[in-house]
């Protein structure tokens, strides 16, 4: 009515990769429509982040393990609730948070993230969530981005892991069927020096087992990894000892192995000043030590033991000895003088 003129302005909030343009139409120019045309835009001012789920062990080498992982993104102290690149918020309780779960290997993409902030990936680490059987749990490696260009980033979140010290039981059993147990037997582990074999590792595992009970077994728990020798320091009353009453096995990657030693060409051993040898796994398991994943069975044969050097057996073996000599020496002085008479 004042003959005044107006203006009117049209401000769109426009999708991710694209300009924001603000229009004015004057009433004056009588126009029914406003038409907007969005632009591409080259260079977004959004970012995105990749982020893939590794675990290693203490060596930093892959582990292929089959193992569901959740994760949550944080921008300072709020985590990302997410629909899709247009819809999300920030919160403040992990629990109200979006989350993300694949497996060891999987990623996932995070996009239209504002630039100039710093992004963290953080793994759900609740109660087993990070737990894998066989494994001890070692540490886990945050992925942390500062996102300060309109660009495509990458990051990983890494667990590690090493592995889990074995539990070991040998079952001690008759050899004439080798399955009925044997009561009263005992067993020594000492661990071995890899680099010298024969020559205990100093300072290395070491451990002696009670006596078998009547289900013939005894146990050796959380064993490291290594190689180690098996003594048999008791043996059942009627029986007597298989291989010498020794034997090895290797603790490696989880598995017992039974080994043998082999010597190295003289002059190897020449050079090292000492026997040399190579441990070479025995296949055969058929006979009387027989390994089946980290059950060792150990079957003693029926028969009488020898006696030990210097007890009491020995003792009357070379009392008894000495006793024939003598007899022997005097029939044989006395044979001698009635030859001398009959002369």
């Amino acid at each position: 009515d004042t003959g005044a003129k107006y203006y009117y302005y049209v401000v769109e909030e426009v999708p991710n990769s694209t300009k924001t343009v603000t229009y004015v139409r004057s009433e004056s120019d009588n126009n029914t429509a406003v038409t907007i045309n969005n632009e591409p835009v080259t260079n977004p001012e959004y970012a995105s982040l990749k982020v893939t789920k590794k675990v290693v062990d203490e060596n930093k080498n892959d582990l292929e393990i089959n193992r569901a992982f959740t994760i949550r993104l944080k921008r300072g102290d709020k985590y990302l609730k997410w629909t899709d690149s247009s819809h999300y918020t920030w919160v403040s309780s992990p629990d109200s948070a979006s989350a993300w779960t694949f497996n060891n290997g999987g990623s996932v993409t995070f996009t239209g993230l504002d630039l100039n902030f710093v992004y963290t990936v953080v793994e759900d680490t609740g109660t087993g969530l990070i737990e894998i059987e066989g494994y001890d749990f070692v540490s886990s490696t945050a992925c942390t981005v500062s996102v300060s260009e309109a660009d495509s980033y990458t990051g990983f979140i890494t667990n590690s892991y090493k592995l889990s010290n074995l539990d070991i039981t040998i079952v001690k059993v008759d050899a004439t069927n080798m399955t009925t147990p044997l009561e009263k037997a005992g067993f020594k582990l000492t661990e071995l020096d890899p680099d010298d074999t024969g020559s205990y590792l100093t300072d290395g595992f070491v451990s002696e087992s009670g006596l078998t009970g009547t289900d013939g077994t005894v146990s050796f728990v959380k064993v490291p990894e290594g190689y180690y020798e098996v003594s048999e320091s008791k043996v059942p009353a009627g029986y007597v000892l298989v291989d010498g009453g020794k034997f090895y096995i290797r603790i490696s990657n989880g598995e017992v192995s039974r080994i043998t030693e082999t010597a190295d060409d003289q002059e190897t051993a020449e050079i090292n000043e000492g026997l040399v040898r190579n441990w070479q796994v025995v296949t055969d398991n058929t006979g009387n030590i027989r390994v089946d994943n980290t059950t060792i069975t150990v079957g003693n044969t029926p028969g009488a033991a020898l006696p030990n050097t210097g007890g009491p057996g020995t003792l009357a073996f070379t009392f008894f000895g000495a006793m024939i000599t003598v007899l022997a020496g005097t029939g044989l002085v006395v044979m001698r003088k009635k030859r001398r008479n009959a002369a």
